[in-house]
């Protein structure tokens, strides 16, 4: 058997064989540190910019960076100064790279161990990709529907997905462009279920956030929540569930349209509060937003096209009369 470096370097530059694969999923199987081991090659390799497929590396030298990175845990800032890697950042910059990884490689060697569960049973064996704050992933799944996932988001489904029934589950936002198929599309959430022959709608269900939202752009879907009655809905209606109070909102098509621009170049913000707004916008730049209490329930409306944070803040400001301050990761707003 040949050093596990190499295995890892073959992986790296998506040369692996089917006995690397192997090989890496029994080493990662011995100890569980072999997992945090794997994770500071993929933050180096990150790091290193190493990952363009088509790039022509000199393996010895890419090894020997790599070493290099490893053994100080150094990150070199554009401004010149060296800081140690925060345990968040490294994190974060694996699920990032392993998200692209799933999406390319399907169920590769990252896409496996970082992304599915297995609860003994072969039958219970899920993928899932975890998206971190400040990102968006578009996912592909098996049957050719697609999910696009907000920041802070991930989605699983069983490996055997489509075979007998089409079922996902959703912590986070997702936007589902759903191909009809014999088999029901079923959308689970920590609050209800979302049942879906064949039709695009957005769903908020963060494990944060004390309600789950699904806004039905075009189609029909059903949603069942446990001790009440299942509510068919129409195109343009929003759904909420709040504990145990259903709430249906018939909207206009452009405000429907609008609760799922978060995915378009152009995010569309129709008549949201400053609590809510803070919500998106924390989980967009992976910051901490404070609002005063005061402030909280005044009501925005705006267009936002590829605005850096602290332009969409002023912008904010100057509509609202509100004030902000940036401090580090924290942005208060009085």
């Amino acid at each position: 058997m040949k050093p596990i470096d190499d295995y890892i370097i073959n992986f790296l530059l998506r040369k692996e064989t089917p006995e690397d694969v192997e090989n890496l999923k029994k080493w990662l199987a011995i100890d569980p540190s072999h997992r945090e081991e794997l994770k500071k090659w993929l933050v180096t390799w990150d790091a290193a910019k190493l990952i363009d497929a088509n790039e022509k590396i000199d393996v010895k030298k890419a090894y020997e960076r790599f070493e290099a990175r490893i053994a100080n845990e150094t990150e070199e800032k554009p401004y010149g100064k060296v800081v140690k890697l925060r345990t968040n950042t490294m994190l974060k910059t694996v699920m990032r790279i392993a998200a692209v990884f799933a999406t390319v490689f399907m169920l590769g060697i990252v896409g496996y161990y970082f992304f599915v569960r297995d609860t003994n049973s072969s039958s219970n064996v899920f993928v899932e990709i975890i998206v971190p704050l400040g990102s968006q992933e578009e996912i592909k799944l098996p049957d050719g529907s697609v999910v696009l996932l907000n920041a802070g988001s991930s989605l699983s489904y069983p490996s055997d997905y489509g075979k007998k029934s089409r079922n996902v589950h959703l912590t986070g936002e997702g936007y589902f462009k759903v191909l009809t198929a014999k088999n029901i599309f079923t959308v689970n959430t920590e609050q209800a279920q979302i049942v879906v022959t064949g039709t695009e709608f957005n769903v908020r269900a963060y494990l944060d956030e004390d309600k789950m939202e699904t806004t039905l752009i075009r189609g029909e879907i059903a949603v069942k929540k446990e001790g009440s009655e299942t509510v068919s809905m129409t195109s343009g209606q929003k759904l909420s569930v709040k504990g145990n109070e259903i709430i249906v909102k018939q909207l206009d098509p452009e405000t429907a349209e609008a609760e799922a621009s978060w995915k378009e170049k152009e995010w569309r913000i129709e008549a949201m509060t400053l609590n809510d707004l803070a919500i998106r916008l924390s989980k967009r730049f992976d910051v901490n937003i404070h609002v005063n209490e005061n402030v909280k329930n005044i009501h925005f409306s705006g267009t936002f096209k590829n605005e850096t944070l602290e332009e969409m803040l002023w912008v904010i400001e100057a509509s609202t009369e509100i004030n902000y301050r940036i401090e580090g990761d924290n942005v208060h707003i009085e």
